[in-house]
């Protein structure tokens, strides 16, 4: 069974939400005054290592809420992609970055012992 997901306001329209499997996604709401809607941005993260992977492939999210229920909505969104399995490839993503982080470092470490 699947943990109910919270979200922890960070700022004004920024919140971060724990997904219970060891990433977190970061989703930011900014304003569009001409339309009168908002459109989020989504980032992920490893609970252990802070860097910030930008969720590019979704389609835009626009929706419309006020100040008061943009962070719930946001919330609601970033359930039903993880719910659906959306979220999935840029986990894997996510990992496979961290390995060839991992593997190049391991190199380079390699290269500056080999020649001291």
């Amino acid at each position: 069974m699947q943990k109910r997901l919270k979200y922890e306001k960070i700022g004004d329209s920024i919140i971060s939400v724990d997904l219970h499997n060891g990433y977190t996604i970061i989703a930011l709401a900014t304003f569009d005054y001409e339309k009168s809607t908002y459109s989020t941005i989504l980032y992920l993260k490893d609970n252990i290592v802070d860097i910030l992977d930008l969720i590019d492939g979704l389609e835009s999210f626009e929706f419309q809420a006020n100040y008061k229920t943009v962070n719930s909505v946001m919330l609601k969104y970033v359930s039903s992609l993880f719910s659906e399995g959306l979220l999935d490839k840029y986990m894997g993503r996510y990992e496979y970055m961290m390995k060839c982080f991992d593997k190049g470092n391991d190199i380079f470490e390699e290269e500056i012992l080999s020649n001291k």
